[in-house]
């Protein structure tokens, strides 16, 4: 598997920001790898190691309801659906949501009401609410034999 994309982060106050991204076999070429992983991240999908300011990789937490669903309970230490084009589709949300969050967080610490608004917690009230509607929007309009979808009307 191989995609070419434009990344473009527009924050308002600052010039948009854009580069381009290639993944292929989930590492990409800015040098962070991607990758699931059997640790329970609660109601967060991922996590960046070492740490978010010198990422290296983005761990995804194969627990999560909206990651395991897709990439099934690990068989030999393998997950079945590594390959499925739902993964993927999850896999892209998780990333787009990992790197905006990165954005988020900068503008944070340079324009946060002067240093007064706290990302963490912001963070936390954000992942949970999210967390909850996606354990619901998946459970709605993702099956895993793709029938028509509700919301086409058919």
């Amino acid at each position: 598997m191989k995609a070419i994309g434009n990344i473009i982060a527009n924050v308002e106050g600052f010039r948009p920001a854009q580069t381009q991204a290639v993944v292929e076999e989930q590492r990409l070429t800015s040098g962070i790898q991607i990758k699931p992983d059997k640790e329970d991240f609660g109601s967060l999908r991922y996590k960046w190691e070492p740490d978010e300011d010198r990422p290296q990789m983005l761990v995804i937490g194969a627990k999560h309801t909206s990651i395991r669903k897709y990439l099934k309970e690990p068989v030999d230490g393998k997950y079945p659906g590594i390959n499925s084009p739902l993964y993927h589709a999850v896999l892209a949300e998780v990333i787009a949501e990992a790197f905006a969050f990165r954005i988020l967080k900068k503008y944070f610490i340079r324009q946060g009401e002067g240093g007064k608004l706290d990302f963490e917690t912001a963070n936390y009230y954000y992942h949970r609410e999210l967390s909850n509607f996606l354990s619901i929007a998946h459970k709605v309009l993702v099956t895993d034999s793709l029938p028509a979808s509700p919301l086409s009307g058919a």
